[in-house]
This record gives structure tokens, C-alpha cells and sequence, in this order.
């Protein structure tokens, strides 16, 4: 019988960044997941416009559904995801101020978790987000976590003005966290490789949001602080997302692989919209 305590035990000993890890079980075979992508956008006031951009609320949903005679989970590598045309994203740096590489990075202690990370940037939050976890790939439902939190921090600009990200994720029933980073192309596409959890455990799912609702760590309440980062218009009267994932084992801690990478297309995922002239 799976015995949580027992894992969640062996986490804690282990005390190793990442986004939220636990010890395991044996090799497991791919499963032939499937992946669900969803962006939903609104304005944050008034109406949305064919040509002229207006500050928006977005949220990216994402799910891994693992067939149910599958013992395993296969864990999720790296995510590309295209956002809708549309949706773009404007760092104000007088705003929200660069969380740099010198106050927030892999050498940083992870585990302080998100009230404890914001104080090391603390006006740096662009948004907010959850995720849920399979411990040791264990697919059952008392091996899913739901606890994870993720914190979304401004990191500049690259050439170009292209909006750079780092996302900081933590969970409190394993107290490890890790920091992923991306840069959103002319495309609208963000790619993030995704660190090998503790014994390779496996993402169920994840939301990211900006500015996104408050979560609260250590009686603090933590949520965007840009209302004007992201911006949106429709032109085509309808708002599409589209993502590509990789899915693969990897050795823990090292992080290399020990199968064969599988790599899964979510369906499209289609909005409608309507952009009023002007």
C-alpha cells in the first residue's frame, strides 16, 4: 500500500530543490498522456478592442490526464507554449522593479517558500499561480498534492523587449521549492525546462496567472502588482492557444534521462472574442 507519511518523510530528510519532490518508486513506462491547455483572458476593465491593446487579467491552465490503468505518471520536462495572438506582456520596470540574478537564483534558499522569496523581490511580482503534483509518480489519489504554489517575478527584458519571467514554485508538504525561468518570443511562445523533481516525481497540472487572485504564505497575502503587464486585443475574433510538452524519466538527482522522451501536443485551444472598433 502506498504510504504517504512515509515518502513525504523521506522528503524532508533529502531537503533538495525542487518544485515539489518526494522519493519513489521503480522505473515507470510512458503512459500515453494526453494534455490540456486553456488561456482564459478578460479585460480588467471595459471592452476588448480589435486593434488597440487594453490591460487584461489572463490565466494559463495546463492538465497531464494519465490513462487510468496506468501506475505511473510520466513526468513533465519542458513546456512550449504559444499564448493567443493578442495577448502580449510589458514589463514596467519602475513598476514592478528586476528581480536580478543576484537577489533570486538557484543559489538562493528555495525553501523559504513564497513569503519568505518575495521578501528577497519583494516588488517584483507580475503574478501568481497553483500546481499539483503525483509524489514519486505514484498514480493514485493520496499520492496527488495540492498544495504547491507558484510565484511569478518580473526579470526584464531581453533584446528586443521581449518579456523575461523567472517562476518561482514551492510546496509546502515537501518544503522544497525550485525556479524555472522564460522569455515570451515575438511569437508569444514561452519555453521552460522543468527540473527534475525529487526522485522524478510528476506534474498533474499547473496554473499560471497575471496579475493573478492573492495566495497566501506566512500571513501574507501575495499577487501581482502590475495591472498593466498584460495587455490584449482581438483581431480575429477568437483567441488561440497551443502548447507543446516534453515527457520523459530522469535520474534524481543528476537529471538524466533514463527512457526515452515522449513529446505531446495539446489539442488547440480556441476562445471567442469580439474586438469593438475604435
Amino acid at each position: 500500500m502506498f504510504n504517504l507519511k512515509r515518502i513525504v518523510g523521506l522528503v524532508c530528510l533529502a531537503c533538495v530543490p525542487a518544485l515539489v519532490g518526494v522519493v519513489g518508486a521503480g522505473p515507470a513506462s510512458a503512459a500515453d498522456e494526453t494534455i490540456n491547455l486553456r488561456t482564459v483572458v478578460v479585460p480588467a476593465h471595459g471592452k476588448v478592442f480589435k486593434r488597440r491593446s487594453v490591460p487584461a487579467k489572463m490565466q494559463l491552465s495546463a492538465t497531464v490526464n494519465t490513462p487510468a490503468s496506468s501506475l505511473k505518471v510520466n513526468p513533465l520536462k519542458r513546456a512550449i507554449i504559444q499564448f493567443p495572438k493578442g495577448l502580449t506582456f510589458h514589463p514596467n520596470n519602475r513598476k514592478t522593479p528586476v528581480c536580478s540574478d543576484k537577489a533570486l537564483s538557484e543559489t538562493s534558499n528555495l525553501a523559504a517558500g513564497p513569503a519568505g522569496i518575495v521578501e528577497l523581490c519583494p516588488k517584483s511580482v507580475i503574478g501568481t499561480g497553483t500546481a499539483k503534483i503525483y509524489l514519486a509518480k505514484v498514480h493514485e489519489d493520496s499520492a496527488l498534492v495540492s498544495d504547491p504554489q507558484l510565484v511569478i517575478f518580473n526579470a526584464g527584458v531581453a533584446k528586443g523587449g521581449l518579456a523575461k519571467m523567472k517562476i518561482y514554485a514551492y510546496s509546502r508538504t515537501t518544503n522544497v521549492g525550485i525556479l524555472m525561468h522564460g522569455t515570451v518570443s515575438k511569437k508569444g511562445i514561452i519555453n521552460v525546462f522543468i527540473p527534475v523533481l525529487s526522485n522524478d516525481s510528476a506534474t498533474a497540472s499547473f496554473i499560471l496567472a497575471i496579475p493573478g487572485p492573492g495566495i497566501k504564505d506566512g500571513g501574507k497575502t501575495i499577487k501581482g502588482r502590475d495591472a498593466n503587464y498584460a495587455r490584449i486585443r482581438c483581431a480575429s475574433g477568437k483567441w488561440v492557444t497551443r502548447g507543446t510538452f516534453t515527457l520523459g524519466e530522469r535520474s534524481y538527482p543528476a537529471g538524466t534521462p533514463t527512457g526515452p522522451s515522449t513529446t505531446v501536443k495539446a489539442k488547440p485551444s480556441t476562445v471567442k472574442c469580439h474586438g469593438a472598433r475604435g
